[in-house]
């Protein structure tokens, strides 16, 4: 049902832009001369994916760390989370900007946090 309600937002503020008398793409000369067939749309995430995008990423970051972090996951993903600038439209969040700027403020998050946690060498697992 979310889906659903994401994808009707979506295609409404979408045909909403393409018509628009105020720099809408309907006069444009590339749509005249048929030089866009096609368009792909881009549907917005809300805070529960860009959530699952800082969890993938902050997984890739720690894998490459030398060391093993004492750490709550879920604060470093609320401190990432609190970077992210969300649109509000019917009651619901979204990121303008989707998952395209979580490694960045991953990393400069990571970094802050970094010095404040508890860490050890990892160890190394070798077959015999």
């Amino acid at each position: 049902m979310l889906h659903c309600t994401i994808k009707v937002f979506f295609l409404r503020t979408f045909n909403r832009f393409l018509s628009s008398s105020l720099g809408g793409f309907q006069h444009a000369s590339i749509i005249k001369q048929d030089l866009i067939t096609f368009f792909v749309p881009f549907l917005p995430l809300e805070r529960v994916h860009i959530r699952s995008c800082i969890r993938q990423q902050l997984k890739s970051l720690l894998e490459d760390e030398p060391y093993e972090y004492e750490y709550s996951e879920d604060k470093i993903v609320d401190e990432v989370l609190s970077l992210i600038e969300f649109s509000t439209y019917d009651s619901f969040e979204y990121s303008p900007s989707g998952c395209k700027r979580v490694e960045q403020k991953l990393r400069f998050e990571f970094e802050i946090l970094r010095s404040k946690l508890k860490r050890k060498e990892k160890r190394v697992h070798e077959n015999l």
